[in-house]
């Protein structure tokens, strides 16, 4: 698992494409979302280059909600955020945790799905891991 608490549609639209729609007429406004397009089952880029998956049929649900023209296109994940904050999209589309330096830069919508880390181990292995997020 890549985070703790992961996040869709994070992103600085997360509050400004609400602005957005009120103040835009119905139609005009078009955005472009990233995503990596492969994470199974939450992005899968298709061999006939279609993608799917839950985070982009999510994005387009909320597209659709606000009126928007939305382009979904697909990029490494590291590329995302810095893709972002220079304005080459308008939204992120994918799981991305609200980390303070993340913070700083971008703003987050709520939490729309919660996806813990989990470690397991057969019974007969003796091992001990420290719990720092537990105390």
């Amino acid at each position: 698992m890549r985070q703790i608490c992961t996040f869709l549609l994070a992103s600085v639209v997360g509050l400004f494409a609400l602005n957005f729609a009120q103040s835009a007429g119905a139609g005009d406004m078009k955005l472009k979302l990233g995503n990596e397009g492969s994470y199974p089952p939450f992005s899968i880029l298709g061999t006939d280059g279609e993608l799917s998956g839950m985070e982009p049929d999510l994005a387009r649900a909320v597209c659709e909600r606000m009126g928007a023209d939305c382009e979904i296109v697909t990029m490494d994940f590291k590329a995302l955020l810095p893709s972002l904050i220079a304005g080459k999209i308008d939204m992120i589309a994918s799981q991305l945790t609200p980390k303070p330096e993340r913070l700083e830069k971008t703003e987050f919508t709520r939490a729309v799905l919660y996806a813990p880390d989990g470690h397991y181990a057969a019974r007969t292995v003796k091992a001990s891991m420290p719990r720092p997020g537990y105390q």
